[in-house]
């Protein structure tokens, strides 16, 4: 089945007395699991095991990991073949066995799958947990085989001359953020181009999982591959939208011909 692969590959983090292992199987690696193709219905496994060394029950809110997951018998229901019931059986029952239970009692480990969509390059992974008086919020950001993605190539930490960043308290943001240009403009700053209507603050993930946990996902590179998926994803409705059939929002890299105070606007101000 593969198991000890996803499994010996998995992060660990760790909060008080709740510890989690998390790993995201790769297409294949489903496949070989579930005997069904998770990825051609935009389904993408996520397996988990939480180790509750309190002395209260654990409640795991699957809603933070995907707003919008697949529950076993919703995902069991995609991968449904019409030709045979005995293969669907098979796939209704690893499924409801496999899933992360919603309770993890005191002194026990849980583990299971959380059926989420289907996303490449990296995952950003929420998962929340509560108790009678404490929340236990785990973040991960885990690798995915595949294709690499634009914020792979991004070096993050040579997107700043060193001295540019400077601290500053909350007076002295909003200060600063006064005098930013209203608007992107061309390479030679003789005309206007898009608003810049957003800041973000943040560092890191941290910046990027508040736009994840209400939808967002990491644009795919623009090829013949994600051309299909998308075109597909509107008839059909799956793949690479969301449960009302509308696309995902996207986070990309914009390419284009403007310039923020005179850097490219895939890159910062």
């Amino acid at each position: 089945s593969g198991k000890d692969q996803f499994v010996s590959r998995a992060v660990r983090q760790q909060q008080g007395p709740v510890s989690v292992r998390a790993s995201v199987l790769g297409d294949d690696e489903s496949q070989s699991y579930f005997g069904a193709g998770l990825a051609d219905q935009g389904i993408q496994a996520v397996w988990l095991s939480v180790e509750n060394d309190s002395d209260a029950i654990l409640y795991y809110l699957p809603v933070t990991t995907d707003p919008n997951y697949f529950s076993p018998p919703e995902a069991a229901q995609l991968l449904h073949v019409w030709w045979s019931g005995d293969a669907n059986a098979a796939i209704d029952t690893v499924l409801a066995r496999d899933a992360m239970p919603d309770i993890i009692p005191p002194h026990q480990t849980a583990a299971g799958f959380v059926f989420t969509h289907r996303e490449g390059g990296l995952k950003f992974l929420n998962a929340s947990f509560v108790e009678s008086r404490q929340q236990f919020d785990f973040r991960f950001v885990l690798p995915l085989g595949g294709r690499t993605y634009a914020v792979q190539k991004v070096d993050f930490s040579g997107l700043y001359p060193p001295g540019a960043i400077e601290a500053v308290d909350l007076a002295g943001l909003r200060a600063r953020l006064e005098t930013l240009p209203c608007c992107a403009v061309n390479k030679v700053d003789s005309r206007s181009g898009d608003p810049l209507n957003i800041v973000v603050v943040g560092s890191g993930a941290d910046a990027i999982f508040p736009f994840i946990t209400r939808g967002w996902r990491l644009d795919e590179p623009f090829d013949l591959h994600s051309t299909y998926r998308t075109v597909r994803a509107f008839p059909v409705r799956h793949g690479v939208s969301d449960r009302a059939g509308q696309p995902a929002v996207r986070l990309r890299p914009h390419t284009g011909r403007l310039f923020p105070k005179g850097a490219r606007q895939d890159q910062p101000a």
